[in-house]
């Protein structure tokens, strides 16, 4: 408990980043509860995604207390990397807490909601090696050259000794 650092990054598409720190703030605002609704704008794309009830259960329950950290990446040719795969730079937004462990679940709700909306608006990418609340089938959408990644994991390490769970059912999930 003397490490409490807790982190979601999101990747959006330089295209993007005007909109998605907009909508950044908003559902700041509305998760701790200053809001309870998003601009018309915003609302609708909520609307446009189906996710009206997930911004509602998110309502005042959680209060970021951090600054949100922006950083440029310029673009890459790996496979699976957060800035890879569109020719643009990318922009990395940091939403950070130091909530006691005990006392994380509004930020895990905060993440969840920013991940799965993000992703969906604003083509945004969750940070792999920070809280990652996509499904396999979200996070294999957002890369386009995730299934040639799959496919040497699976010829390289095919007994799976380099894998934990979430590895695993990420790259053994059955996508179509």
């Amino acid at each position: 408990e003397a490490f409490r650092h807790i982190e979601i990054e999101l990747f959006v598409p330089r295209d993007q980043l005007a909109d998605a720190l907009d909508f950044a703030q908003e559902t700041i605002e509305v998760a701790g509860g200053r809001q309870s609704t998003l601009s018309a704008d915003n609302q609708q794309r909520i609307e446009g995604i189906g996710m009206q009830e997930d911004l509602a259960r998110l309502h005042d329950q959680y209060f970021h207390h951090y600054p949100i950290c922006v950083r440029r990446v310029l673009p890459d040719d790996t496979l699976i990397s957060m800035a890879s795969g569109s020719g643009q730079d990318w922009y990395a937004l940091s939403f950070i807490s130091y909530a006691k462990p005990a006392r994380r679940a509004g930020f895990h709700l905060f993440a969840s909601f920013m991940a799965r909306s993000m992703s969906r608006l604003f083509h945004a990418r969750p940070h792999w090696g920070k809280i990652c609340p996509l499904e396999a089938d979200e996070l294999t959408a957002l890369y386009p050259r995730f299934d040639a990644f799959r496919t040497i994991c699976n010829t390289l390490d095919p007994q799976g000794v380099f894998q934990n769970d979430w590895t695993t059912a990420l790259l053994e999930a059955d996508i179509p």
